[in-house]
């Protein structure tokens, strides 16, 4: 049986597929990864100002895992302004 979980301890492939996700939460923000037919989406909240802040999906685990990454560097580790997010977000896309 295919596992849940990577040798770095992510959610697999097989494991986004079977409904698990990611997320990484830092006081009223939540950035999440998570997979759906087939495609794989990643999306920011802002549930204290109720607003979402992106929401990307990516064909590629790869391109979803940087893009989740380095939102959850940007966003929770840094506390960075949501109009640095923005721009990030468009930089990327």
């Amino acid at each position: 049986m295919p596992e849940l979980r990577t040798a770095r301890g992510r959610i697999s492939a097989y494991g986004l597929a079977c409904g698990y996700a990611e997320s990484a939460y830092h006081g009223r923000v939540n950035v999440t990864l998570w997979a759906e037919h087939g495609v794989y989406h990643v999306r920011a909240h802002d549930h204290g100002n109720k607003r979402r802040v992106f929401w990307k999906s990516f064909h590629r685990l790869s391109d979803a895992r940087k893009h989740f990454d380095h939102a959850r560097v940007l966003i929770v580790a840094h506390n960075a302004t949501w109009a640095d997010a923005d721009a990030e977000a468009a930089a990327m896309a």
